[in-house]
């Protein structure tokens, strides 16, 4: 009697081992459904240049996703070599629209873009839109152009972001950076938003963001910053941060600086 309840409780420690195998297996498949459910690529083309030339760059990549109504293309670039002339898009590109709406912001040798779009197409492998701009004389021998952030249908997409790079040929020219934050981007924002700002001189950085009654609602660690341009990038956590307008501060070595951003979900 004893061994038969022994061999019945060593059955079911089996077949409970099974299930939570089988349960596991099936959470795994799910996950990988949901995540193969809409494929998004962007890759921004790359070329050589010097100061001067007009540069017409394909973005091209797949956007597979369901109910494709609407897009939004965020890219950052190296606005002291590069300058955004137009975005063009196509009957046969994911972006249809021939003049997509574009908003072009710079700040020293930091440049957002935002290409908007509400006439577009799933594309498999192929054109997006094209880039058209002009190359300046500026410091360094190379600029990016990065896509950083997707909007389908208003709504935030996780993609493969694959840079461009222009290379120069050319003789750089040294400029002086004016040390300050820059304007945020896109604002008002979602999910994420991106602040440029520049350091002239070596430094350490810190970020604080308050509310317009002047708490502090985050705090950031000191960061060393040498001479350029930089981002900051914040995405806040889920429940965090209500919508409403908050204060950005960035403290240097020597100065605070102020910018200022609206969070509407």
């Amino acid at each position: 009697m004893i061994i038969r309840m022994k061999k019945h409780i060593l059955w079911l420690c089996k077949l409970s081992n099974i299930f939570k195998i089988t349960t596991i297996l099936f959470f795994l498949f799910t996950i990988v459904s949901n995540v193969t459910a809409g494929e998004i690529r962007i890759e921004v083309e790359s070329a050589t240049a010097r100061q001067g030339d007009h540069l017409a760059l394909s973005v091209t990549g797949t956007i597979d996703v369901e109910n494709f109504q609407s897009i939004q293309l965020f890219f950052k670039y190296n606005a002291n070599r590069i300058k955004i002339d137009s975005v063009k898009g196509s009957e046969i590109f994911a972006v249809k629209c021939a003049n997509p709406t574009i908003f072009d912001s710079t700040f020293a040798e930091l440049g957002t873009l935002k290409v908007s779009c509400s006439d577009v197409q799933k594309i498999l492998d192929g054109k997006i839109c094209t880039l058209f701009l002009t190359c300046l004389a500026g410091y360094g021998n190379e600029a990016s152009i990065i896509p950083f952030s997707i909007q389908v249908n208003d709504s935030n997409q996780i993609g493969n972001f694959i840079s461009g790079k222009i290379t120069f040929d050319d003789i750089p020219v040294i400029q002086k950076f004016i040390e300050g934050l820059g304007y945020p981007s896109p604002n008002p924002f979602g999910g994420n938003i991106l602040v440029p700002y520049t350091i002239d001189e070596p430094t350490n950085v810190q970020f604080f963001i308050y509310d317009l009654a002047g708490r502090l609602v985050q705090d950031f660690p000191v960061i060393q910053r040498s001479r350029g341009g930089y981002f900051f990038y914040f995405a806040p956590n889920e429940g965090e941060f209500s919508n409403g307008a908050y204060y950005l501060l960035m403290k240097t070595n020597s100065k605070v600086y102020t910018s200022h951003f609206l969070r509407v979900r």
